[in-house]
């Protein structure tokens, strides 16, 4: 054999390993883990979740009559959010409500959970409120869903102990509300 087939050799070894190294590098690079949930694991996890049955919130009282419902993307990019309510001024007689409202999704690094979040207002209709109350209900009745989406994770990583979990875990990079799912992403 000739000598410069065998330096040869070790070389083109040497640059087949490293092209591979840098192969598998650059796939890792850019790679990324998908979490999808639905309205429907959403409504799971709120039929599970304690119940508060009323929040006095100053001089009202706001009882959720059954559990809110949701719809992923309507409006678009949130979660929209429908309950049923008494709402009952003191010294008054419990009025029914309906209110429709939307909220955004978050995720918690430290809980390894997600969560409905920041819930806002669209309409509150009862043809018993008056138009007086309807600010103090909407105030009140928007503080009892965010007392109850803040305790209620809507979906949960797996507690693992594998380090790649864990680091996983902790890159979100992006969460999307589609019309028929959330989906989160994590960089790896």
């Amino acid at each position: 054999m000739s000598p410069q087939l065998i330096l040869g050799q070790p070389l083109l070894h040497l640059l087949v390993a490293t092209s591979t190294l840098f192969a598998g590098c650059a796939l890792a690079i850019g790679t990324e883990r998908e979490v999808i949930f639905t309205a429907k694991d959403i409504q799971a996890a709120v039929e599970k979740s304690p119940k508060s049955a009323k929040l006095l919130d100053g001089n009202v009282v706001v009882a959720l009559q059954g559990l809110p419902t949701f719809k992923l993307g309507e409006p678009p990019h949130r979660v929209g959010v429908s309950a049923n309510f008494t709402v009952q001024a003191m010294g008054a007689r419990p009025v029914p409500v309906s209110f429709m409202g939307s909220a955004n999704v978050v995720y918690s690094v430290s809980k390894k959970a997600f969560f409905i979040d920041a819930p806002l207002v669209d309409s509150i209709e009862s043809s018993l409120i008056p138009k007086s109350m309807e600010a103090v209900a909407s105030q009140a009745i928007t503080r009892h869903l965010t007392n109850m989406f803040s305790a209620t994770p809507v979906y949960t990583l797996r507690q693992t102990g594998n380090i790649k979990e864990q680091a996983i875990a902790a890159s979100l990079k992006s969460i999307e509300i589609r019309k028929d799912e959330v989906v989160a992403r994590f960089a790896m």
